[in-house]
């Protein structure tokens, strides 16, 4: 691999010729290069331990277990008089207790793990939430002899284990034995659903949530292209091809909607492709302003698509080049905006043109390995985005400090546009993403505003002794949450949101506890919001641990 500094002396784009403030700005410190910000330590956080990592697991498993029968239609199981179970039960259950501790095992690796590299605590929690599912599911299994009365439950549990399975199949550098835990667990997964006659399953929820999403952006870029493109004959093939892409995309949806089988979706999925593919290379010449932000929105939400539906990493040269040369504009778009006062006065002023420079020279450098991507594998691509995201934390420790909010937008566009990229390549980070954060703060602030609705109709229809306490801990809880999400759009530190998280996190645990006691119709909508709070609570306590 080329050194940064080589990377950054061979750049066409230097920065210093493309301002000229060389001329201008003369000290002593001013040419002083990128690399001494990257050779600073990084501070890893510790994982969180074992002790921990136990006690969360019973939170999670908690409101799975206790709210778990929420559907009427479900309290019962198909059958009820069996005496003994049935010959499929008796084959599903060894593979459980199998599994149960093959997965222990596996937290336990992940655990250790994310001690050296962070981007693995997501893969930790989601082990976590997985476990809690497992467990659950054991406890009822104790309670029918009829594995029909499963089979929706092992179903959501495939769905589970596959998407994490495959999200570990795309980490590079996992230890040998923990991959080996992997393959055990497919092979696990496979021998029940071939017991159960269970198709491979995916996250049907989370899939629709995104074609919804992909359908919105798609309607927004149709609309911009009426806008922005000036040539009617141009603007009438692009407005006709879009409106085809979108249909497709509604189609996908119904099948998702439809449970159909994975191939059946994938089939869906696979004629979008190719149906927007071509018509997104003709776009991406033809960009303005808006249809750029609607491009880039679609390619994220593109590549979360292809995840949930686990589709084999691809290389999509022509995107990934799309989206360095727009990182490449953003870069030109804050020196443009950016007075020349302004950059004097920065704390690290005397890096500036160095550290453009080194940005720009890593753009470029991934932009030729894209290139050779016959000769060169996925490992190159992604060693040279690496570089692409060091150069991004030595820009913006460089100029965050600049007192300008346009200034501030390109940064986070800058932000934006590396993320794309990196959900394009479907690679992790390895430090806290904010945007993360903030998106869970956001969904444990929306959670807690419909529990305060619902539990208040639950405490007037019920009447309990504790009503009032168990009011004001939800009120509270709601409160905290709100302001934890406020902190966090207002760029809170991590230990200011990790401290903030944590007295959240208790507050909940109070809350729950009077939760459980509910006895009223409201109980449904309750274990709902129970089963969605824990986690989201866990993942953003995990993500900022220390």
């Amino acid at each position: 691999m080329a050194s940064a500094a080589w990377i950054s002396s061979n750049s066409p784009h230097s920065l210093g010729r493309n301002l000229l403030l060389g001329a201008s700005l003369v000290s002593a410190g001013f040419l002083a290069t990128a690399s001494e910000a990257l050779a600073q330590p990084r501070t890893i956080p510790a994982s969180i331990s074992r002790e921990e990592r136990a006690r969360l697991m019973e939170d999670l498993s908690a409101p799975i277990m206790e709210f778990n029968r929420y559907d009427n239609s479900r309290l019962m199981p198909p059958t009820n008089d069996l005496a003994s179970p049935t010959p499929e039960l008796e084959r599903v259950r060894p593979l459980v207790r199998d599994a149960q501790d093959e997965l222990s095992n596996l937290i336990l690796d992940l655990g250790d793990e994310s001690a050296r590299r962070p981007a693995l605590r997501t893969l930790l929690v989601d082990a976590m939430n997985l476990q809690a599912r497992l467990t659950s599911i054991v406890q009822q299994g104790q309670r029918t002899n009829d594995h029909r009365y499963l089979t929706e439950d092992f179903r959501e549990l495939d769905a589970q284990w596959r998407e994490l399975s495959y999200r570990m199949s795309l980490t590079r550098d996992l230890s040998a034995r923990t991959m080996q835990r992997a393959k055990v667990l497919d092979d696990i997964a496979q021998s029940i659903g071939k017991v159960l006659l269970i198709q491979p399953q995916v996250n049907s929820r989370a899939l629709m949530e995104k074609a919804i999403q992909m359908s919105t952006d798609m309607r927004n870029l149709t609309d911009d292209v009426a806008y922005e493109v000036t040539d009617r004959r141009l603007r009438d093939e692009l407005t006709f091809a879009l409106n085809r892409v979108n249909q497709q995309i509604r189609t996908l949806s119904l099948a998702v909607q439809d449970q159909a089988d994975r191939a059946v979706v994938v089939d869906q999925y696979k004629r979008f492709q190719e149906l927007w593919y071509p018509e997104a290379a003709k776009l991406q010449t033809y960009t303005g302003a808006a249809m750029d932000r609607d491009l880039r929105r679609i390619a994220q939400t593109d590549s979360e698509i292809r995840q949930l539906l686990m589709m084999p990493q691809q290389l999509d040269k022509q995107q990934l080049v799309y989206l360095t040369n727009s990182l490449k504009k953003d870069i030109d778009e804050f020196f443009q905006r950016t007075p020349l006062l302004l950059l004097v006065h920065l704390p690290k002023s005397g890096s500036v043109l160095a550290t453009a420079d080194e940005f720009y020279g890593v753009c470029e450098y991934f932009v030729d390995i894209v290139n050779r991507s016959n000769t060169a594998n996925m490992n190159d691509v992604v060693d040279a985005f690496r570089y692409i995201e060091s150069a991004e934390k030595t820009f913006a420790a460089t100029f965050r400090p600049i007192q300008s909010e346009s200034a501030q937008a390109i940064l986070r566009k800058i932000e934006q546009t590396i993320g794309t990229l990196r959900s394009t390549l479907m690679v992790q980070r390895d430090d806290l993403s904010r945007q993360s954060a903030v998106d869970l703060a956001a969904e444990i602030d929306g959670l807690s505003y419909n529990l305060q609705l619902v539990s208040q109709r639950w405490l007037q229809t019920e009447r309990p002794v504790y009503a009032n306490e168990a009011q004001r801990e939800i009120a509270a809880f709601s409160d905290q949450a709100m302001r934890l999400h406020d902190s966090l759009v207002r760029g809170s530190t991590a230990a200011q949101a990790r401290q903030q998280t944590e007295q959240l996190y208790e507050s909940w645990r109070r809350v729950y506890s009077y939760l459980v006691q509910c006895r009223t119709d409201d109980r449904t909508q309750l274990g709902r919001t129970a089963s969605r709070m824990t986690p989201a609570l866990v993942e953003l306590r995990t993500m900022l641990s220390q």
